[in-house]
Formats: structure tokens, sequence, C-alpha cells
């Protein structure tokens, strides 16, 4: 048998592709078809067709191809919201990333401390920093602030105050001794 023949089932003799059914759930998740593809043991171009198949039934879904740049505009994949492209971070190929900047850092955001969108928008913010008791601005920027050890949110801070703490690796002892040598100094 040539590699190029395909897979089928010696008892019923029918393929082993998926149905457009076992398909679906991965393609409403927009996993990419590749991923797809991989899961079930199939080619690209079977996942395409399943999905073709679903569309001609009435599915709608988001596909992962790339939007396109119309008149400096274009359409973010993730929030699905129009953007100039300007709002979008350009690749080493001179292309423009699919998703945008809020939607990239967002994505980030959950990667790295582990929330929720929703957790992330409900973050309790002041106007300004509670250690340096500064205000908010363009050039002060609030961070989420955590402890690299356990992982855990502490809240928001400038970033200043933020870079100032990881200098210190968050050592309590070490910010007192400072303190101490900021009052013997003058200030």
């Amino acid at each position: 048998m040539s590699d190029n023949a395909k897979k089928v089932d010696r008892r019923k003799n029918k393929p082993l592709y998926p149905p457009p059914e076992a398909v679906l759930p991965f393609i409403l998740d927009r996993t990419r078809y590749g991923r797809i593809a991989k899961h079930f043991g199939c080619s690209r171009r079977v996942i395409k067709n399943r999905a073709k198949q679903l569309r001609e039934r009435g599915y709608e879904f988001v596909s992962w191809r790339r939007e396109p740049e119309i008149d400096g505009i274009k359409r973010c994949v993730r929030c699905r919201l129009e953007k100039p492209v300007a709002e979008y971070y350009r690749k080493s190929d001179k292309r423009s990333s699919s998703w945008c900047k809020q939607c990239v850092r967002l994505g980030r955001k959950m990667r790295v401390y582990g929330l929720t969108e929703e957790e992330i928008n409900h973050l309790p913010i002041s106007e300004m920093c509670p250690l340096c008791e500064q205000r908010y601005s363009e050039s002060l920027i609030p961070v989420i602030d955590h402890d690299h050890e356990t992982g855990k949110v502490r809240g928001i801070i400038c970033f200043l105050c933020n870079h100032a703490l990881g200098r210190i690796s968050d050592n309590s002892a070490t910010a007192t001794r400072m303190a101490q040598y900021l009052r013997e100094h003058g200030r």
C-alpha cells in the first residue's frame, strides 16, 4: 500500500476522517486547522473541507485567516474590532500581527499572571500609586505587581515602584535598610 492511499477502516471500508460534527467544537473554539488535523491524524485539507461543509450547513464561525488591511483599517482576530493599522504590532516580515496591541497585552497578562480577562478588568485601581503616592499619568503608568515566588497578584502600582521592588528582590529587610539609609542622609 502506498503512502498516498487513503486510510480506511478495514471492517467497514470507510475513511477514518472525522465527520464535520466532530470537528465543530474545535473550530468554534478557534483552534487552528493544523492542530485539529494533528488531533484527528489527518491533513489540514480535510479539516478545511469539514469547515466548508459546516458553513454550507449554516454554521457561522471565525476562521484563523488574516484579516486584510483596507485603507489602513484592520479587524482584530481576537476582539473583532476594526482599528487603525498603527494599533497593531509589526512582525519581522513587515506584516502586522493579527491581534491588536491591546489584545496582545491582555493575552500576555492572562498568561503571565494566570488571571482571566474578567479578573484583570476588575482589579482595583486608584488614581495614584499606593507606594510613592504620585498620580498616574502618561509617563507614570500603572502595572500589575505580583510575587515572583508564589505568582500571586498583589495589586496595581506604578512601574517605577514595581521596578524598585524587583531590584531589591521583594526583600522587606533590604527595603527597611534603604529607608534607614535615606533617613540618616537627610531625606
